[in-house]
């Protein structure tokens, strides 16, 4: 947070040309994160299917307790005359 000067204006602290990256260090880390996105990259397929297969899952669980819920209902209001145990 920005200390108050007197005058009311903002005094942000000033920071100190050692701790800034030099113009060579900014690149080297530049390729060093390009080298590691393109390491661990993904095909958008894959990604694509991955995606899909989890979507699938979640409907097959949300479809699965959905039927769970309309047995549990149906059995507790069938004419058990008719549909003994």
């Amino acid at each position: 947070m920005a200390k108050i000067k007197r005058s009311g204006v903002p005094h942000f602290p000033s920071y100190k040309k050692s701790s800034m990256l030099s113009l060579r260090q900014k690149a080297k880390e530049c390729c060093m994160m390009d080298m590691i996105l393109h390491e661990n990259a993904i095909d958008f397929n894959s990604l694509e299917r991955k995606i899909y297969e989890y979507g699938c899952n979640v409907a097959c669980d949300f479809l699965k307790d959905c039927f769970q819920k309309l047995d549990t209902m149906l059995m507790k209001s069938r004419d058990k005359a008719i549909y003994p145990p």
